[in-house]
């Protein structure tokens, strides 16, 4: 069975993550979960220490790395698209089953999320109902407000949708 493969974008996080998961003694899946926590404690000042924090100063020093490398990932491919999801990849790679990967069962790609929102968009009947692929809703959510925005824009200005 066949692995999701991480975007070139986002495989030199990928490395740092296997390899201090390797060289630790960790399963993968643990240390994305502890970077997540790691990040969001990060963007949470004044919030009491995180719980149950097994790491000591100098592997703290590689979630530093982690999120340094994270930090400029999204940057880039911020600055070049908009949007982009190096945690969606991420847990698709390590945290989604082997047969649930075969079977596409864990996430909907982008563009089909892009689709889903076109299809229902322009339309202005009351009532409507619209698929969410839950897995990827904060994908799902990203296309279906950035359609919202564009449309709002375009009604209220002759100078057409935001870029």
């Amino acid at each position: 069975m066949a692995r999701y493969e991480i975007s070139n974008e986002v495989r030199p996080l990928d490395r740092l993550i296997t390899g201090f998961a390797s060289s630790c003694g960790y399963e993968i899946q643990t240390v994305f979960n502890d970077l997540l926590r790691f990040i969001i404690h990060g963007f949470s000042p004044g919030a009491p220490p995180i719980s149950n924090w097994k790491y000591k100063r100098q592997q703290n020093a590689s979630f530093m790395e982690m999120t340094a490398e994270w930090t400029r990932i999204m940057q880039k491919q911020i600055g070049r698209s908009g949007w982009f999801d190096a945690f969606g990849e991420l847990y698709m790679a390590y945290c989604s089953k082997p047969g649930q990967q075969a079977n596409g069962q864990f996430f909907t790609p982008s563009h089909i999320c892009e689709l889903m929102v076109m299809c229902a968009a322009g339309k202005k009947e009351t009532g409507q109902r619209m698929g969410d692929p839950h897995a990827a809703a904060e994908d799902s959510c990203w296309h279906t407000m950035r359609t919202i925005r564009e449309t709002i824009w375009s009604e209220k200005t002759s100078a057409g949708p935001v870029a």
